[in-house]
């Protein structure tokens, strides 16, 4: 994701936008998920948006990242967020 697809970075800012826009979603399969893997496993997938070389793909990322900590201090995510993060 980093680097884009075929250095297109459209694909990859529409994957963003559509998570973005699910978080609400996904934050409901994390609650679900008692072992918290699956919460773990997504923001590690997410994570390289963080370093793209698309000022657009990072601030996507950061945006999403920002919505999920939000949407996790709603909720018990938050600890794992943190443990994630820390990891």
């Amino acid at each position: 994701m980093a680097k884009g697809v075929k250095g297109l970075y459209d694909p990859i800012i529409a994957f963003y936008t559509e998570v973005y826009s699910n978080v609400n979603t996904l934050i409901r399969l994390f609650n679900e998920d008692p072992s918290h893997k699956s919460m773990h496993f997504s923001l590690n997938a997410l994570k390289p948006g963080l370093v793209a070389k698309s000022f657009d793909v990072a601030e996507w990322s950061a945006r999403l990242f920002s919505k999920l900590a939000f949407e996790f201090g709603d909720n018990i995510l938050l600890m794992h967020a943190w443990e994630w993060f820390v990891g």
